[in-house]
Formats: structure tokens, sequence, C-alpha cells
């Protein structure tokens, strides 16, 4: 899951969390699925671009945003 700021991979609007699909090693880009698909479409994000929209601050919590890792115990 990756919370990140849309208009900093050429979306609208603000913040959002989504799952994080896949990985291409070759492209260094990264799926995001995100969960409003009705409105945006999967996309495939360089990983710097990524990373950058990760780093900014949340306006309500003034923290950055980040990824957060799920998996099986």
């Amino acid at each position: 899951m990756v919370n990140y700021l849309r208009k900093s991979i050429d979306q609208e609007r603000g913040g959002h969390i989504s799952p994080v699909a896949a990985y291409h090693e070759e492209s260094d880009r990264f799926l995001i699925l995100d969960v409003a698909r009705y409105k945006y479409p999967p996309v495939w994000v360089t990983a710097e671009d990524l990373w950058n929209s990760t780093r900014t601050v949340d306006s309500v919590s003034g923290k950055t945003r980040g990824l957060v890792l799920v998996s099986a115990l």
C-alpha cells in the first residue's frame, strides 16, 4: 500500500492510499491499482516519481506520506 500525492504523478486532487500491484524491473516502474478505478485507471509510475509522491506532507496530519508493507506472518 502506498500513501501518495496524486497530483505529483499527474492526477487530480490530493493525497490517496492505493495498493501497489507490481514492479517492472526493466523500466523501474510500479503499478498502482487505484481503489477509485471508476475515475483513476491503473497507472505505471516510475520509482522516482512514486518515491517523491510519498515524501510530500499530508495537510491534515502534518506528516509525510509513505508506504505500508503487508505480508503473511
